[in-house]
């Protein structure tokens, strides 16, 4: 079964599942998400496509991620998470939608970043990473500067990089890592937040009182 499979521990997250998944998820796990799991060949196949690919990091429960999807049927999105509830979430979705132009890999992007071909994407999200807020916790971030040494690697020239925090001090970390980087433009353009959506965790920041900031950022020539 595919839910065995990757109900296997992996090395950053102690747990792959928050609420206990319903029969309902487990089915779509079993049944659906073959059909759209990511892996090397496919990465390839996608990149020889010559159509625009967009990455979306820890989609959370994806509503965004199917509404650019929906948005863009020309395009070809990859969502990368490791919570199965948001996984499952995303195929029910995609079914209810009619949505089919997108990709999954629902385990550690580290083990599959690397094999993404240069200048192959055209934009990246990260929308309201989990902060990990104590200190000793900080190095298991999914931004940080090797990630963003990578994902720039990845990057085509003038792509896209949106980073989206409610907690303040991850958010001026990741701004500091993106101008630190030096191979990136912070801009003030929302036409790049057109389609955007607001998230179940921009919600939940907002029902916290906190602020969802946003930084976008242009991978320069």
């Amino acid at each position: 079964m595919v839910l065995n499979q990757i109900l296997q521990p992996n090395r950053s997250f102690s747990r792959r599942i928050g609420k206990t998944l319903s029969n309902l998820q487990k089915e779509l796990l079993n049944s659906d998400l073959p059909n759209f799991s990511l892996n090397k060949d496919l990465l390839s196949h996608a990149y020889k496509q010559n159509k625009e690919i967009l990455l979306e990091i820890g989609f959370g429960m994806g509503e965004h991620f199917i509404h650019q999807a929906k948005s863009k049927k020309g395009s070809i999105f990859i969502g990368a998470e490791v919570y199965l509830n948001g996984v499952a979430n995303v195929l029910k979705l995609a079914k209810e939608h009619d949505v089919t132009n997108f990709y999954l890999w629902p385990n550690d992007l580290d083990l599959i970043l690397k094999d993404f071909p240069d200048k192959s994407l055209s934009g990246i999200y990260i929308l309201f990473p989990d902060p990990w807020p104590k200190r000793n916790q900080h190095k298991k971030r999914i931004f940080n500067k090797d990630r963003l040494d990578i994902l720039q690697n990845k990057l085509k020239n003038n792509g896209f990089l949106i980073f989206a925090s409610d907690i303040d001090d991850y958010f001026k970390v990741a701004v500091n890592l993106i101008i630190n980087n030096g191979n990136f433009k912070i801009i003030d353009d929302l036409d790049y937040m057109n389609n955007y959506i607001p998230t179940k965790y921009h919600k939940k920041a907002q029902d916290n009182g906190n602020t969802p900031k946003f930084v976008i950022s242009i991978k320069l020539s």
